[in-house]
């Protein structure tokens, strides 16, 4: 994702809402998109490893 893509508010919503498989009842607008991010039941799915690595 880049930021630079998104100008506006509802933009950025919908990149993020695509880039992390949110559930197919989300509601595009800033509460759901609080909702699907603190959702329990129905976690994000891991698509990439975490970009931060131990010191070896």
């Amino acid at each position: 994702m880049t930021p630079a893509r998104s100008s506006t508010g509802n933009e950025l919503i919908h990149e993020w809402a695509e880039a992390l498989s949110f559930s197919a009842y989300f509601g595009h607008n800033w509460d759901a998109f609080e909702e699907c991010l603190t959702d329990t039941r129905h976690p994000i799915p891991a698509t990439r490893p975490s970009s931060r690595t131990r010191p070896g």
